[in-house]
């Protein structure tokens, strides 16, 4: 990766305070952007970097 830029923050989901990440990421002409919740599986986020790096 070339570049990459992460932030968190904590947001309003059905009357609930979530936390929530994302992740902006540049690699070569390729820019991406993955964001989560706790639903979502740090796997999964982690499996998309990989295909990310080729």
């Amino acid at each position: 990766m070339d570049q990459a830029m992460g932030v968190g923050a904590t947001v309003p989901r059905s009357g609930k305070a979530t936390p929530t990440k994302a992740g902006i990421l540049r690699s070569g002409n390729t820019i991406a952007h993955l964001s989560g919740t706790p639903s979502i599986p740090a796997t999964v986020l982690d499996a998309q970097l990989v295909k990310l790096r080729g």
